[in-house]
């Protein structure tokens, strides 16, 4: 048991020199890792990542061979390379470090409490209100600014004829609050990065998402589903110009015992959700198209061509035929183009299972295989992230409220007018503050104000105040 406890208290002061060395302290690698993140970021947002938008998307913006490249860089997948886990742990730690040495530690202050301040000491600070009252004593002008100080939230000390009161001691938390929100983030895109994964793939009707395919760490912890994903059905809705309006995907889950245990149909913004796991509808297409030339059927695969897809056959050595397809309803249109000709030309139109004769050859349109890409992530820290920014915007929230000390001093003497002395400091809303010093004088019976352009009589005051 004491060796045990021994090799505990070696790890505790080797983390603890850890965390409270200037190193991992410093704010300047703080700047520089805030800095880099922020250079990943930009960079993954200028290069799209394949584990969002499929690697075709980054070789349409860039080419093949730079899209190549990029991709053997790390680029294609940032936020999965060993470089953004490096950073994220490191900041990580320096945060810890940082907060351990400068931020937590002034927890202490909030438990100290305030001193009592002479008149001389109070008459220095930043703000000061000097006067006179009458008709009760120093002891219930105590209490009456007592009650007064505590119905706006003040913390107030007594001693005898002196006070001290805090206003809005809890923003002295707003740091501590704030570096709590940053050290969760940090945890919950550590946890995404490690375990989480992330993927798109085009998938046809009848055909299942298993998510073998999903992108993720290089040194990863996570464990991918043991559940399918089975596209039922597809469409796309348009607008009369043509243009796309949205895209639906009939979907159902399937168990690893082949059992349907949940049926949704997602669109644009409306995913699936199940298991920790979101499937998007992310874009939507035509794959292939079943054609019967004399019965005999075939399957031609298709290739986007801007709004439409199309599949080419060569029926001669210098005619090329050319399905058109705009969707999956609309009939077909059958061009032919030879090299002599400047632009194809339309043959005829086919309507889906209708048929044209084409010489001695039946073309029949049987049908059409529509496509839809689905997007899909598991993001297991997003909860520590949402409750990180709770803390965040709290921590901010708190750093808005102001800050006071307020001190008062009144004489001990018998006469009938007695004489007192307010003042305290206020960084953040000082003309709120200044109000709240003449508030607190006037609540006094009979009580005058020895105005600040009267300083031989304020001077006066103060001395006979600093007397006492």
């Amino acid at each position: 048991m004491t060796i045990k406890s021994n090799y505990l208290n070696q790890y505790k002061n080797i983390f603890g020199k850890l965390f409270k060395t200037n190193v991992f302290a410093s704010v300047k690698l703080t700047i520089f890792l805030m800095s880099t993140l922020t250079g990943i970021i930009l960079i993954g947002a200028w290069c799209p990542q394949k584990s969002q938008v499929g690697m075709e998307k980054v070789t349409e913006q860039f080419g093949e061979q730079n899209a190549l490249f990029l991709d053997k860089l790390g680029i294609t997948d940032i936020f999965h390379s060993n470089f953004f886990l490096t950073v994220i742990a490191l900041l990580t730690i320096n945060m810890i470090a940082c907060s351990m040495q400068r931020v937590f530690p002034k927890y202490k202050l909030y438990k100290k409490p305030l001193l009592f301040f002479n008149a001389k000491q109070i008459s220095k600070m930043p703000y000061v209100e000097m006067g006179e009252f009458s008709g009760i004593t120093p002891v219930q002008a105590i209490d009456r600014l007592k009650i007064y100080l505590e119905k706006k939230f003040y913390k107030v000390n007594v001693n005898g004829q002196q006070l001290n009161a805090q206003g809005g001691k809890i923003s002295k938390f707003a740091a501590s609050v704030t570096h709590v929100g940053l050290l969760s983030l940090l945890f919950g895109v550590t946890i995404t990065s490690w375990t989480g994964f992330s993927g798109i793939e085009p998938v046809g009707i009848g055909q299942d998402l298993d998510f073998s395919g999903s992108e993720h760490a290089n040194y990863w912890f996570g464990h991918l589903p043991n559940f399918k994903v089975r596209l039922n059905s597809t469409s796309k809705e348009s607008y009369a110009s043509g243009q796309v309006k949205q895209w639906y995907s009939n979907l159902s889950v399937i168990d690893n015992t082949g059992k349907v245990v949940q049926n949704q149909t997602i669109s644009v913004n409306e995913p699936l959700s199940y298991h920790g796991v979101d499937v998007y509808q992310s874009n939507w297409g035509l794959n292939s198209a079943q054609i019967s030339f004399n019965g005999n059927k075939r399957k031609l695969m298709l290739r986007p061509m801007g709004a439409i897809w199309a599949a080419f056959l060569p029926i001669e050595a210098d005619t090329i035929l050319i399905m058109s397809f705009k969707n999956e309803k609309e009939p077909l249109k059958l061009f032919a183009k030879r090299e002599e000709w400047s632009a194809p030309k339309l043959i005829t139109q086919i309507p889906l299972h209708g048929s044209v004769n084409l010489g001695s050859v039946k073309v029949t349109y049987d049908k059409i295989n529509p496509v839809s890409g689905l997007q899909y992530k598991s993001d297991p820290g997003l909860p520590i992230v949402y409750f990180a920014f709770g803390f965040i915007i709290l921590g901010v929230m708190m750093a808005t409220l102001p800050y006071s000390e307020l001190y008062v001093c009144i004489d001990n003497s018998e006469d009938e007018n007695k004489k007192i002395i307010i003042g305290g400091i206020c960084p953040k809303a000082p003309s709120q503050f200044k109000n709240l010093l003449n508030l607190l004088l006037n609540s006094l019976p009979e009580s005058s104000k020895i105005g600040q352009n009267n300083k031989s009589t304020q001077s006066n005051l103060a001395s006979s105040l600093i007397s006492q």
